[in-house]
């Protein structure tokens, strides 16, 4: 695929997808500096529990790793479509939605309410969950459907738990990371034609015909999985994510079997890096690199940008979003469209 041409890939993204990647940066701080008018958490929160499927399911992730070592609080994404038998009556639950309706989601926000639970709905504007909220009375925070991006989902989800938890200021390290942003754009931007100098370009290239296998963990173990969705809805092609401890226990008793599964033309290896791995995961990363390549997998390490844990979280999903885009436009399909998600909401 030639990258250097933009009329062809503005002609494949016929949508115009690149532009909303391209607001990343401007995303991620929109989504932090919402107004806070219709939204007051309970004055002594004992948990929150985040409810999403989807892109805002990963946004959810990523913010809950982020604030991990920080947060005085348990912080569950949760992984069914229903509440809790006990819940007490300060936990906030945070109804989100990407542009995908999800019945499962509308449904535990309607029991959260009905349990008078404090709750805060972040949806697109006109979705069926923000209809919801504002027929409940319910605190809603809005975004505009054609601009959402997976930034703004972090940071209006960063933004309602350091709303609830004040002692956790974010406002250097936001600041951080839509700078960071920002300069890694300057590589990976469509405009930067040369592919050989564009990263997000030529790893695209060295995933085609290939199926990718993202390694993350700790911090980066939401940016794996945002990886492979983007991966499989822009470019429409197997990808997969693995967790370092779980591939000690699983995947590399794997290797090699059968032989010709595993031929070194057909799976390549993303593995995620940053300085804030723990020393147990960097030894996990070169120990199960090394057998990797023991059997001519190719292997392949993506490290972020920045110094802050949220810039260097930020800057492997912007890398990750542009890898993905590319790869579309590698194999000539346009990266918005869904056929099969589309296909699906029209099955009994």
């Amino acid at each position: 695929m030639d990258y250097e041409d933009l009329n062809r890939i503005r002609a494949i993204d016929s949508a115009n997808l690149l532009s909303l990647l391209d607001r990343l940066p401007q995303d991620l701080s929109m989504g932090w500096q919402r107004p806070l008018d219709n939204f007051k958490p309970p004055a002594s929160p004992d948990q929150i529990i985040i409810y999403a499927v989807g892109e805002a399911a990963v946004a959810a992730e990523l913010a809950a790793a982020y604030l991990w070592p920080l947060s005085p609080l348990p912080i569950r994404v949760a992984p069914s479509c229903d509440l809790p038998e006990h819940l007490s009556p300060q936990s906030l639950i945070i109804a989100a939605q990407d542009l995908h309706a999800s019945a499962e989601v509308r449904s535990v926000y309607d029991k959260a309410v009905k349990q008078a639970l404090p709750s805060l709905a972040i949806a697109p504007e006109g979705s069926d969950l923000a209809q919801q909220a504002e027929d409940h009375h319910q605190p809603l925070w809005t975004f505009q459907a054609e601009s959402s991006s997976i930034s703004q989902q972090v940071s209006s989800i960063l933004r309602a738990i350091t709303v609830t938890l004040p002692d956790l200021p974010l406002d250097e390290q936001i600041d951080e990371a839509v700078k960071v942003l920002q300069a890694e754009q300057a590589a990976i931007r469509a405009e930067n034609l040369n592919a050989a100098r564009n990263p997000a370009k030529r790893l695209a290239g060295q995933l085609m015909w290939r199926v990718p296998i993202i390694w993350g963990s700790g911090l980066l173990g939401p940016v794996a999985a945002y990886w492979k969705m983007q991966i499989n809805r822009m470019a429409k092609t197997r990808a997969y994510a693995e967790d370092l401890a779980d591939l000690h226990y699983g995947g590399l008793n794997a290797i090699g079997q059968p032989n010709d599964l595993f031929d070194s033309h057909r799976f390549q290896i993303i593995h995620l890096s940053c300085s804030h791995d723990s020393p147990a995961i960097a030894q996990r990363q070169r120990r199960a690199t090394r057998l990797y390549r023991e059997q001519g997998m190719i292997v392949d390490r993506t490290k972020a940008a920045g110094e802050g844990r949220l810039a260097q979280q930020m800057s492997l999903v912007q890398i990750g979003a542009y890898v993905a885009f590319y790869l579309a436009i590698a194999y000539a399909v346009n990266p918005l469209d869904a056929p099969i998600t589309d296909l699906l909401a029209t099955l009994e």
